[in-house]
């Protein structure tokens, strides 16, 4: 392993799995899967890579991977648990328990409204990119963005006021 490869892996490495944890919806099993077998990906084209953005290039690589594993797996169901597992918190971030109620909060959603949710807005991609990666149109990449955003905000206004609002 080079030097670089290296350093490329500690910058990126915390970045990728929690972006990892938010697509398989808090499965910390998957999520470590998912971010191994994109740093392959990387590693086994590394020396014909030329990064600019590495946290950029890095999540486009986890969720490339993501759609990749998830059609050749055909996940057709979801595994529901009564409580969220157990997550690693980055101790570095202020922010660690609004990480945590959001993550909750995401693997409440259906997996399709999830996916597109974070590609969109966490990873930043655009609905054609998003398109290109689920593998469906960009009318359901924007209506699974706008059913998964109103999911959202269902659950997490649901402890304020107590109500039983559900993703749907």
């Amino acid at each position: 392993m080079t030097a670089d490869f290296e350093w490329f892996v500690k910058e990126v490495q915390q970045d990728m799995h929690n972006l990892a944890l938010a697509l398989t919806g808090g499965h910390v099993h998957e999520a470590k899967d998912l971010v191994q077998s994109s740093l392959e990906r990387i590693w086994a084209r590394w020396d014909r890579l030329r990064i600019e953005e590495p946290r950029a290039y890095a999540r486009t690589v986890v969720a490339r991977e993501f759609a990749t594993v998830r059609r050749r797996v055909r996940w057709n169901f979801e595994r529901l648990q009564a409580a969220t597992p157990d997550l690693p918190v980055d101790d570095s971030t202020a922010s660690s328990d609004q990480a945590l109620v959001l993550l909750s909060a995401l693997s409440r959603l259906p997996r399709r409204q999830r996916e597109v949710v974070v590609l969109r807005y966490l990873v930043d991609m655009s609905v054609a990119e998003v398109a290109s990666i689920l593998s469906c149109s960009e009318g359901s990449v924007k209506r699974s963005a706008y059913d998964g955003l109103r999911g959202l905000r269902a659950v997490l206004r649901q402890p304020a006021e107590g109500g039983d609002a559900s993703c749907r």
